[in-house]
């Protein structure tokens, strides 16, 4: 476990220099242009949109911050040759990439809280008040990421980083199309069709599910089943992708 942990520090310490802070800068750029430029245009709909543009911008931020710094996590211990350090000690491989994944979230939790401050203030100031129901759906925006999170470190054990983040954003966006990729399959004919894009919407991230934002935005109630499935089906797809990773990761030779 000390080991496991000493790696997570590791990461989140690399994460934090790799200019990780320019997206909080980034953040912070889109609520004060929500709140001085946007606002003033919408005729009475100042909180929705705040919200909208909010919560989407945190969600999309640290997708981002997931797939460029987490496809890089073992490519650059690979390229410094550290890996032949870590892997000639007693560190399974396994606990080596959990610890890395583990850093990663580390993270992502902090920036994901650092933009949901910035985000508070922007309502407060704009309402007077801040719903707790606005922040279930950035606790999804962490589900989303973490599922991310665990694709991009994938991505990162097999390939560059260049093609490992264009290989996760594509799946991250198939991922947000996937009820719409079951729907297309439900009208099409028995066939080979129908069955590739079922399969295809069984192994993408269901996205989808995983989102909150219209109940926020729309002060709607927060249907619990739901976020208990969530809760369930991102642990179990994270699961999934690190063991297929750590399969994988096991047979590399690093020579």
């Amino acid at each position: 476990m000390n080991k496991i942990w000493a790696i997570a520090q590791n990461t989140f310490i690399e994460g934090l220099r790799s200019k990780t802070l320019y997206a909080l800068l980034a953040y912070l750029f889109l609520i004060l242009f929500s709140v001085t430029a946007l606002v003033p245009l919408t005729l009475g709909e100042h909180s929705r949109i705040l919200r909208d543009f909010g919560l989407a911008g945190i969600e999309f931020l640290s997708i981002m911050l997931a797939i460029v710094v987490g496809t890089t996590l073992v490519y650059k211990e690979v390229e410094k040759r550290t890996i032949h350090v870590i892997v000639s000690k007693p560190v399974e491989r396994f606990y080596f990439l959990l610890g890395k994944y583990l850093g990663m979230e580390l993270l992502l939790g902090l920036m994901i809280i650092l933009m949901m401050l910035i985000f508070a203030a922007g309502v407060l100031i704009l309402d007077g008040k801040f719903p707790p129901g606005l922040l279930m759906p950035a606790g999804m925006a962490f589900l989303k990421v973490s599922v991310i999170n665990s694709i991009a470190l994938f991505f990162s054990s097999l390939s560059s980083p260049i093609l490992g983040a264009v290989f996760t954003f594509c799946l991250y966006l198939a991922g947000t199309l996937s009820r719409d990729i079951l729907s297309l399959a439900q009208r099409l004919p028995a066939g080979l069709i129908k069955t590739t894009l079922k399969v295809f919407y069984y192994l993408l991230p269901n996205m989808g599910n995983l989102d909150l934002k219209n109940q926020a935005v729309f002060d709607q109630a927060v249907l619990w089943p739901q976020v208990w499935w969530s809760l369930s089906y991102s642990g179990a797809y994270i699961l999934t992708v690190l063991m297929i990773t750590s399969l994988i990761f096991e047979k590399k030779d690093f020579k």
